[in-house]
């Protein structure tokens, strides 16, 4: 987001990002997740953004899906990076991201499931209408039925 549109934020949140192939932080938060009219952007923290091996990303789909894990993980919102699944986490204000992003015009698809910090790709039944409008490494497609003829 260029600098004359920071007054279009709806709120900005310090955020946990969880990328499978990189180095985690505990403790400290290692991104900042920007909520705006129709999107968001995760930006690493500038003092970890050199070493962090991730870019910023930039969220345009209608919809997003929230993803708590139980017993202990919070939500966290599942979005793309570098063609992987990722995960953003707020902690201690979940329903303020759900509020901004409600306001900022984003359908909410909130999933819950047992786990650690990994996330896992939602099934097509579970986004339901909102298949489409979720990036691909957060949805997986319908199982498929391979039909065989029978053999005489």
């Amino acid at each position: 987001m260029e600098d004359g549109e920071a007054n279009e934020w709806v709120a900005a949140f310090r955020a946990w990002v969880w990328k499978p192939d990189s180095v985690r932080i505990r403790g400290i938060s290692t991104a900042r997740l920007e909520i705006y009219p129709g999107g968001f952007a995760v930006r690493p923290r500038a003092s970890l953004q050199r070493w962090s091996g991730w870019p910023v990303v930039e969220y345009r789909w209608p919809a997003v899906v929230i993803e708590t894990l139980i017993p202990l993980g919070g939500p966290g919102l599942l979005f793309e990076m570098s063609g992987r699944l990722a995960r953003c986490v707020v902690r201690r204000d979940a329903d303020r991201v759900r509020g901004a992003l409600a306001r900022a015009g984003l359908a909410m698809i909130e999933v819950r499931r047992w786990g650690w910090e990994a996330s896992r790709v939602v099934p097509a039944h579970v986004l339901g209408e909102h298949a489409g409008d979720v990036p691909r490494a957060v949805r997986r497609a319908p199982a498929t039925i391979a039909m065989r003829r029978p053999t005489l």
